[in-house]
């Protein structure tokens, strides 16, 4: 009742007390004000209480009296247990040792009042008692460190005292390090450089130590520790001590490295703050969250400047308001370090939970965990949840709430009684009962609807049931009733909830689907009928393509003959071998050859093309020097380059000779060539390049700055005769059989083609032939 009564009822329990009583509570800001003071208090103190009651403590009192006040406060708090102490303090009654009680009082598990008691003492029965207090608390101190520590006498460098820890990390049994020389527990080698140390200790010359020595345990086992030693003067003793506080070097590295390893082993981001809140360690998940490389270059960072760091980057926090407003709560949350998570979200679109704890000497530790994937399935779980409640809303499911003890309905939906033809008021007037519903139901199912309630209901169980019910109208609806009897206290089922659906519309689709099914038997057996017969046009197609193709490379034959000799007498003809022709006859001479040859290409490439679809395009296979093929492919074009003034540039890297087809790879090269040189604006640039790709592929690639291909319609530029638009537009001639023929070259090798291409730009087109067509391992780079 004392931690939650009024200040005035507080100072009413204060004044029965019969000494100095006095109480606290803590403010919402974390600081110790005076909640109630009795009048033996105001007259110690020498202050009018109504000037403390409501005052924090560091303000209404003086610092003398106020600081060690709430050292002990803080202590009686953090401890949660009652508190005694002893303190000479010089108050208006004249300075004195006083007995102090400080006495928690908890709310919802939180100390947040604090109730004390005061009264003097003899001042030599205090001091004794301090020092006896004092004494034993030195003791306890030593035994209960986690760090070997001896006491030793400078003057024969003999071992006082040490604690457990010490004995263990020098394999003593309790007590038997006592009486020995501190040298005896270095190794031989180092006793001459611990006795010049003894000696200036002796003469004064040292107040402390520092340094690293190899020890010996009493099994024989040698260690590394480093040594830590300065002057103290324990209680109730007149002679001065070194306390040598010693870590096994060794262990200590272990011990790190396993610390080390665990935080790095951690799925989440860990760190450690010193008390000046600076990052003391941290794994490499928390360094790479907040944007550094490593966690090294983070040491020593203060918590503020981390902060500062990940906001600037693209996983900085996605704050709401300002980047300023954001900091003010974050570093309240770092203050509070109570343990609680807090979620926060990153501009990538990531959730992570953090949390900090205090620790034992001031810091904080910190987790960051990554918890986007359940924080996605929690929103998609909202969005179900919505998603549920709207189906239902559109099902129009009725439900309601049954008394079976009375037999009464408690609650009707709305859309029950809609299912029912009728109002809620009036399924209440004329349905309300068991007996009343039940008899609506249809004869043919209303018997076994009784047995199945009554069974369910006998067993407490749910049910699931179906069953006709006529409607206000008199019309009968199909309905699926599911329900389930609430336990109430061992009193039996007192209470059923159930749902009402109405189905007739799925039963008639039920009806409706048994006549669809033996339609769609049908109509498989149709349907397989026609598949049949496409089966035989498909055939029949093929069979007429593959016609066309011996026609288009049958005929394509014999046009070659009479081409060639209209090529053979138009070349007569121009070298006047016959006689002299007047110009105007030499112009249709070159005009017919010009034509001659293009129509002759053109034959050509359709009966390549012929040939590769009707199946007998066979590649001669040979050691091909496809640096060499590409010189000389070059030298046959040069020609056309130099007409509109492309600059050619290859790149050729060493490379074994490969089995191929070589008039097959010269016609990849021509067309590939020719293509860029014929879509490059005049002055431009064509590149090729020949090496080995990272796969060991033997690889070509062909690049110009040309006009490019709009993205659309890269993928037809291998169907035979397409042109682009752009090639339309800007009326460049060509039979679009080229790439075609280039790209079932490709494939007859085995290899494959891409291209890239840009407009305005430019194009790149590659081939990749593949590796296992080189003669020999490709030579070191």
């Amino acid at each position: 009742m004392l931690a939650v009564c009024s200040k005035q009822d507080l100072s009413i329990v204060l004044e029965t007390i019969a000494i100095i009583a006095y109480a606290f509570d803590l403010s919402d800001d974390g600081h110790w004000q005076f909640a109630a003071v009795n009048e033996r208090f105001e007259t110690a103190i020498g202050v009018n209480r109504t000037m403390l009651v409501g005052r924090p403590v560091h303000e209404a009192l003086a610092s003398d009296l106020a600081v060690p006040l709430l050292l002990h406060l803080d202590r009686c708090a953090s401890c949660r247990i009652k508190t005694e102490f002893d303190e000479h303090l010089p108050l208006s009654a004249g300075s004195t040792w006083w007995h102090s009680v400080l006495t928690p009082l908890f709310v919802a598990d939180r100390a947040c009042r604090i109730i004390g008691t005061s009264f003097a003492v003899a001042e030599m029965v205090s001091i004794e008692r301090w020092q006896r207090s004092t004494q034993q608390q030195f003791v306890d101190m030593l035994a209960s460190l986690q760090n070997a520590v001896l006491l030793i006498d400078p003057r024969d460098m003999a071992i006082v005292m040490a604690n457990r820890t010490a004995e263990r990390l020098f394999d003593s049994a309790p007590g038997g390090l006592a009486g020995l020389s501190y040298l005896a527990l270095v190794t031989p080698e180092q006793r001459g450089i611990a006795d010049q140390i003894t000696t200036e200790i002796t003469a004064g010359f040292r107040e402390s130590i520092k340094m690293q020595r190899h020890f010996m345990r009493r099994s024989g086992d040698p260690f590394w520790g480093d040594v830590m030693a300065v002057k103290i003067s324990p209680p109730l003793t007149r002679r001065t001590l070194w306390a040598a506080l010693i870590e096994d070097t060794d262990a200590l590295k272990t011990t790190r490295q396993r610390l080390r390893d665990a935080v790095e082993a951690s799925p989440s981001g860990f760190a450690v703050f010193d008390a000046d809140d600076r990052l003391s360690l941290c794994n490499t998940r928390y360094a790479h969250d907040l944007g550094y490389p490593n966690a090294e270059v983070m040491q020593g960072l203060s918590f503020m400047a981390l902060i500062r760091h990940s906001l600037a980057g693209p996983q900085g926090v996605d704050p709401e308001g300002s980047d300023e407003i954001w900091l003010e709560r974050r570093t309240q949350w770092h203050r509070q370090a109570d343990g609680t998570p807090h979620e926060v979200k990153t501009r990538d679109g990531r959730w992570w939970l953090i949390s900090e704890n205090l620790t034992s000497e001031g810091g904080r530790v910190l987790t960051r965990a990554d918890v986007t994937t359940l924080k996605t399935r929690e929103i998609e779980l909202r969005q179900h949840d919505a998603l549920l409640r709207h189906g239902a809303t559109m099902a129009r499911l009725g439900y309601w709430i049954w008394d079976e003890r009375t037999g009464q309905c408690l609650f009707c939906s709305d859309q029950l009684a809609t299912i029912l033809g009728m109002t809620v008021a009036r399924f209440h007037d004329t349905l309300a009962t068991r007996d009343r519903l039940i008899a609506r139901i249809h004869a043919e199912d209303r018997q076994r609807c009784r047995m199945v309630i009554a069974e369910s209901r006998a067993e407490a169980s749910s049910y699931h049931i179906e069953f006709r019910i006529r409607t206000e109208s008199g019309d009968y609806r199909h309905i699926r009733e599911t329900a389930t009897y609430l336990a109430d206290r061992g009193d039996g089922a007192p209470h059923s909830v159930g749902v009402f659906q109405d189905i007739t519309e799925q039963k008639s689709r039920e009806l409706e689907l048994e006549l669809s099914r033996a339609r769609l038997e049908r109509q498989t057996t149709e349907l397989t009928r026609l598949t049949e017969h496409l089966d035989q046009t498909a055939r029949a197609a093929q069979a007429a393509n593959r016609a066309k193709s011996d026609f288009l490379a049958q005929m394509s034959h014999e046009l070659r003959t009479p081409l060639n000799a209209i090529v053979g007498f138009s070349e007569m003809l121009l070298l006047q071998l016959a006689g002299p022709i007047d110009s105007k006859a030499h112009e249709y001479a070159g005009d017919i050859q010009t034509a001659a040859h293009h129509l002759l290409e053109l034959i050509n490439n359709l009966l390549d093309l012929a040939k590769i679809e009707a199946g007998r395009f066979e590649l001669d296979e040979q050691p091909v020097d496809l640096p060499h093929l590409l010189r000389r492919s070059i030298r046959m074009i040069e020609k056309m380059a130099a007409a509109r003034n492309i600059d050619l540039t290859t790149e050729v890297a060493p490379l074994p000779p490969l089995i191929a087809d070589e008039r097959g790879l010269q016609r990849i090269l021509i067309n590939l060539l020719s293509n860029a040189i014929k879509f490059s604006e005049p002055g431009g640039q064509v590149s090729t390049r020949i090496d080995l790709n990272d796969q060991g592929e033997p690889t070509l690639s062909v690049q110009d700055r040309g006009i490019g291909i709009p993205s659309n319609e890269v993928e037809r530029i291998f169907e035979p005769f397409f042109q682009t638009s752009y090639t339309r537009t800007h009326r460049y001639s060509g039979t679009g059989l080229g790439l075609p023929i280039v790209l079932s070259l490709v494939n007859l090798h085995g290899g494959r083609l891409k291209i890239a291409s840009t407009v305005g730009v430019g194009t790149t087109v590659t081939v990749h032939l593949p590796r296992s067509r080189l003669l020999s391992p490709p030579p070191a780079s």
